[in-house]
């Protein structure tokens, strides 16, 4: 039982959520196939990286469990999840004799679910409201601002009156919800607070940050935020920064795959670091 919106990557069969435009003029790519700097690149996976490096090449074990995931070899070992049912938010389910309630609470990821079974007072909590450590926030999928999302998520679930008793996916069942949903956003708080306070420079990246990674006057002490792959760091996030920051680009790129950015300014943090 999932939420209609579960994917799993590697599962070829699964319907992509924004389906590639296609290229419906040979002259659309003129401009980028006619430029000399690519002129020498080979495209497509097998291909140099756009920044002329190898690519990483999948050690072969990894590249075997992934297809014996893609074809459904190997039993229950390497097979892939198929949910049975997908849910909204707000539908209504029994399982064991008891009726569930969908809650939607995107975060952790864009299709998370929890359910809530009124009558016995439960809230079955997954990966969203864990009761000593706090959950991954997911940067992948089509949400603007995931962790704006969580927070709401967080208020929702919270909201609900009469429940006695949470099950989280790790760690023990507590009775607490509201009380702990309230320590892991203000967790969350802190945790940006306490760097200031340490003497961290806080700085986010943003394709139309102010500043250029060329001109960040380095400091001894420096925590750098990345965003999402689609949309970038979180309102909550920039409003708690001390400058945004931006990785010059070249002609016919517009951004860059989130990890590349933050290895590039990273390295350019680190070059420009007093010897000391």
């Amino acid at each position: 039982i999932t939420h209609r919106n579960f994917r799993m990557w590697w599962n070829l069969e699964e319907e992509d959520d924004e389906p590639l435009q296609n290229v419906s003029d040979v002259n659309e790519n003129a401009g980028l196939r006619d430029d000399p700097l690519f002129a020498a690149i080979s495209p497509g996976p097998k291909g140099p990286t756009p920044w002329g490096g190898e690519r990483f090449k999948m050690p072969w074990h990894r590249q075997l469990g992934y297809t014996m995931m893609r074809k459904g070899w190997g039993g229950s070992w390497f097979s892939t999840p198929k949910p049975t049912q997908r849910i909204e938010d707000a539908d209504r389910i029994n399982l064991a004799r008891r009726e569930f309630v969908a809650v939607h609470t995107p975060g952790h990821t864009t299709d998370h679910l929890c359910l809530y079974d009124p009558e016995g007072g439960l809230m079955l909590c997954g990966d969203h409201v864990l009761p000593t450590i706090t959950p991954h926030i997911s940067g992948f999928g089509p949400a603007a601002d995931p962790l704006q999302d969580f927070f709401i998520s967080l208020d929702r679930v919270a909201d609900f009156e009469g429940i006695e008793l949470a099950l989280p996916a790790h760690g023990q069942p507590f009775t607490n919800l509201p009380d702990r949903v309230e320590d892991i956003k203000r967790h969350h708080q802190e945790r940006l607070d306490l760097l200031r306070e340490a003497g961290h420079v806080i700085f986010a990246t943003d394709s139309d940050g102010e500043i250029s990674i060329n001109d960040i006057d380095v400091a001894d002490r420096m925590t750098l935020m990345v965003g999402s792959e689609a949309h970038g760091v979180s309102k909550a996030v920039m409003a708690r920064t001390d400058a945004m920051i931006r990785v010059p680009m070249g002609p016919f790129v517009e951004s860059l795959n989130v990890a590349v950015a933050a290895g590039i300014v990273m390295y350019k943090m680190q070059q420009d670091a007093p010897d000391e």
